[in-house]
């Protein structure tokens, strides 16, 4: 076994306090009653269980980095997005633009914003990173 495949499953605080996160979105999101609830939290564990052994097995793959990536700048990306929609809206309302646009359309951008949104995140981590590896550099220290 590699030194990847030693891991223990950890339930820190995060995760507990995601997983009352979602067994309480579900109860007033859907209006269920709290029996309702505890009969499908066998079914949400279950996948949080799946999800996490499969990631576990393509963690080391291009697709797992790139999941891996997505989680990790999540924040980041959605803010991104965010500057660029209200840019945009800021930018037809300033220029008095009115158009209708189709459903395909409205998918499209969002595809666009998508895409945009995660090459911002990427440059901001490259350099963020190259910045890190400088000052590790100049304080004598080894990066791995």
């Amino acid at each position: 076994m590699g030194k990847g495949k030693e891991r223990r499953f950890e339930l820190d605080v995060v995760k507990f306090f995601a997983i009352i996160f979602m067994i309480t979105i579900h109860v007033y999101e859907y209006h269920q009653t709290f029996i309702s609830t505890i009969w499908t939290l066998p079914l949400i564990l279950f996948a949080i269980s799946v999800c996490f052994f499969l990631f576990r097995s393509v963690e080391d793959t291009g697709f797992g980095r790139l999941i891996g990536f997505f989680s990790t700048n999540l924040n980041k990306i959605f803010i991104i997005q965010w500057l660029l929609i209200s840019v945009t809206v800021t930018l037809t309302a300033l220029l008095e633009l009115e158009f209708k646009l189709q459903p395909p359309m409205i998918v499209l951008l969002g595809l666009v914003y998508t895409a945009v949104a995660l090459g911002i995140a990427k440059i901001i981590q490259s350099i963020s990173r190259r910045r890190k590896i400088r000052k590790m550099k100049e304080n004598g220290k080894e990066f791995h």
